[in-house]
Parts: structure tokens; sequence; C-alpha cells
């Protein structure tokens, strides 16, 4: 059992680890850079210059990579020039409200209903289950949507 969970972890690790690899890559490769995208189609060639040096973008981009994953171990998420403040600040106000619509969600979908103590169907015929789970899900959607809205 305990190799089993090490074993889980070093995947989960080595996927996280790729996300982020593939996230990296994805802002590297935005169509005239960073710079150009924040800066707008008319900013100079002098302004891009300062912002890709006062962002650390005129550095090797492995010592780019390793700054950028010691920054997100570090909650620095990056800062939003949309909402003129860091992001952690705005996932900070959004993530409570977030986490409580998923742990209500999870509990509506967990309690005791039309099916028993599970929540979850029993199937009678071999397709039954997946059709029942199936429009289960879609009942709780609607449940969720409600208490959104509400």
């Amino acid at each position: 059992m305990f190799s089993f969970i090490v074993r889980r972890l070093g995947q989960a690790v080595a996927v996280v680890l790729l996300v982020t690899l593939i996230v990296f890559i994805l802002l590297k490769v935005l169509p005239g850079g960073t710079a150009r995208a924040l800066l707008g189609p008319r900013a100079s060639t002098s302004a891009i210059k300062t912002f890709n040096h006062a962002n650390g973008f005129d550095r090797p981009v492995i010592i780019q990579y390793l700054n950028w994953i010691w920054k997100i171990l570090h909650w620095n998420l990056g800062y939003s020039y949309k909402y003129n403040q860091p992001v952690s600040t705005l996932l900070g106000t959004v993530l409570p409200k977030s986490l409580l619509l998923v742990g209500m969600a999870m509990l509506l979908r967990s309690s005791p209903g039309r099916h028993g103590r599970t929540g979850y169907p029993r199937p009678t015929r071999s397709g039954d289950a997946h059709s029942h789970v199936d429009a289960d899900h879609g009942s709780s959607l609607c449940s969720v949507y409600a208490l959104i809205n509400a």
C-alpha cells in the first residue's frame, strides 16, 4: 500500500511538472510576445525591451522557467495588468466563494435522495447505471444553478 501511494504521488508530481511546462511553453509562443500583447501593437522597441528586461524575459528560457516555478511555489502568481493588482489577491477574494460552491454541490450530490443511502442508483439492466447517473448529474447541475442564482 505504501509503495502504491509513493508511486501515485510520483505520478502526480510528474503530471504537475508536465502541465507547468506546457503552460510555460504556450505563454512563450504567444504571437508577438508577452510585451507586445500587454503594451499594444504600437509600443516602441525600446518600451518592449524595457518591459522584457524588467520582467526577466531577456534571460535564458530555462532560467525563466525555474524562476516561474519558484514564484508559483511561493504563491507569487504574477500581476494582473487588467485589474491592476496581484493575482494571488484576486484569487484570495474569489477562492472562498468557489470552495463554498463546490462544497455545497458535493453535499447536495452525496446527500441521500431517491436512490437510497449513497445517492447513486442501483443498475437494473446493463446500461441503466450510466443513464441514471447521467440524468442525476443533470439534475445536480440544475440544483447548483438554482443555488448560485438564489
